[in-house]
């Protein structure tokens, strides 16, 4: 990975065989402490977000070298190819194809994409080319405040007896990494805050830049409470929603890195095609007053980033390492329903129409009837969203056109709506022939300007 003063050669466990046990064979087999070309120490330590995680970081220094530069090339793989030899034997099991380095003087082959596996891997990102030919590499790290979050199921946890006039739920040693090894994550990520304090740095060969949070269009995203897996679990049965969970929190202030982004041969780096992923997380939030009135006020975070390329399509770019140093917060108990209900009576009507289209991800066609419900028939912010889901689009339709609140709308509103419809970007040919159809039945205006300034 490329970072501000070299190449950082790393090696991260999977986090299913626990830490202890892999440090242990670290020790045993003389791995730690081991020193590379006589210059790099292996010093194993936990990870920065998960400590069941174990990591080794080298990093290989620039030395007035740029990433073209042949002699950086191969010292890198070489310290990569002896890390991979060292730990080896602690999963004998594993395969590891050694290549020797070559300088890229040859015209690159075409490859064809292998047909078997090329829906699978469409699936995983059908935003990512199959194939591209790489460019320059550029590097993204934040420097401020973060925080991390670990929010735990503890219904299962063991009891301390002793402390049971406390609190209910209390467990043994009131640890993180007790809790790991006794309950179920139910959420886990640690990020920096994006925010006027944030500095971004974005370097590469001949790129050096410094900006702040204004610089870059935001794309929000929700915390993963909705899931299916937290509907299945915390909302579908009776006293469900009383689960107790507890929430450890961090606050952090250093540097944290991105995935790098590969520019394909012959493409230059433009800013104004980079986009920020922000999160409204659960929490951090702070009580304020304002006019007189108790409001909540959320800490939004840096998810990740997302480049567009000049084919169109794009590259997201996620939370890869930190640097930083973390402070321990007072731990919370509560259930899920004080948790995921706070965060959902405090979504802005933006957010509010964005948990619906996460919903529609595992509710699916009942999510339009909740949309319809909720808003009272007013729904032109979900057709024109950019983000409303294919499906959800035509699930609304079907059931706007039967709602009592359609019935009632002029036939000039009705056409406005349903105009809505068509230019949604991500309607599908037969819904948007479907509709036409009906406003021609129905003799209703096609506003083709509509949303256009």
């Amino acid at each position: 990975m490329v970072k501000k003063d070299g190449v950082n050669v790393y090696l991260y466990s999977g986090g299913r065989v626990p830490a202890k046990e892999i440090f242990d064979k670290l020790n045993s087999f003389g791995v730690s402490g081991k020193v590379i070309n006589d210059k790099y120490t292996i010093t194993p330590m936990p990870g920065s977000r998960n400590p069941n995680v174990v990591r080794i970081d080298l990093l290989v220094p620039y030395d007035n070298r740029d990433l073209e530069n042949d002699d950086l090339r191969k010292e890198v793989l070489d310290v990569y190819t002896q890390l991979i030899d060292l730990c080896m034997p602690l999963n004998p099991d594993a395969v590891f194809h050694s290549i020797p380095y070559e300088k890229d003087e040859k015209k690159s082959e075409k490859v064809e994409p292998n047909k078997e596996n090329s829906m699978q891997s469409g699936q995983e990102n059908a935003d990512i080319p199959v194939q591209k030919q790489k460019g320059e590499s550029i590097s993204i790290r934040l420097e401020g405040f973060g925080q991390r979050n670990e929010l735990f199921d503890i219904s299962k946890a063991s009891i301390d007896s002793e402390s049971e006039h406390n609190s209910d739920y209390w467990y043994d040693d009131f640890s993180e990494n007790h809790a790991y090894s006794d309950c179920d994550e139910v959420l886990s990520y640690s990020l920096p805050f994006y925010n006027d304090n944030l500095n971004i740095f974005i370097e590469g060969v001949g790129i050096s830049k410094e900006i702040g949070n204004e610089s870059l269009d935001e794309i929000l995203d929700l915390d993963n409470t909705y899931t299916k897996e937290n509907n299945d679990k915390y909302e579908s049965g009776v006293g469900s929603e009383n689960t107790p969970l507890i929430l450890f929190q961090f606050r952090t202030k250093g540097i944290y890195h991105f995935e790098s982004l590969e520019l394909p041969a012959g493409e230059e780096f433009d800013l104004n095609r980079l986009g920020v992923n922000t999160l409204k997380p659960v929490v951090p939030f702070e009580e304020v007053e304002e006019k007189g009135i108790r409001k909540k006020k959320w800490q939004y975070m840096v998810k990740g980033f997302v480049y567009t390329f000049l084919d169109g399509t794009k590259k997201h770019l996620d939370f890869d390492s930190g640097d930083y140093k973390e402070t321990p917060l007072n731990p919370n108990i509560g259930t899920w329903f004080q948790i995921a209900e706070t965060y959902n009576d405090w979504l802005s009507e933006e957010e509010q129409v964005l948990k619906f289209f996460k919903q529609f991800e595992y509710k699916g066609n009942e999510v339009a009837e909740d949309i319809l419900e909720e808003n009272e028939g007013e729904i032109d912010d979900f057709l024109e969203n950019s983000r409303c889901p294919e499906g959800l689009l035509e699930a609304l339709y079907d059931e706007f056109i039967e709602h009592r609140a359609f019935e009632d709308m002029d036939n000039y509103y009705k056409g406005l709506s349903l105009s809505l419809i068509i230019k949604n970007p991500n309607v599908s040919k037969s819904l948007s022939t479907k509709v036409f159809r009906y406003m021609e039945n129905n003799e209703l205006d096609d506003y083709d300007d509509i949303g256009e300034n």
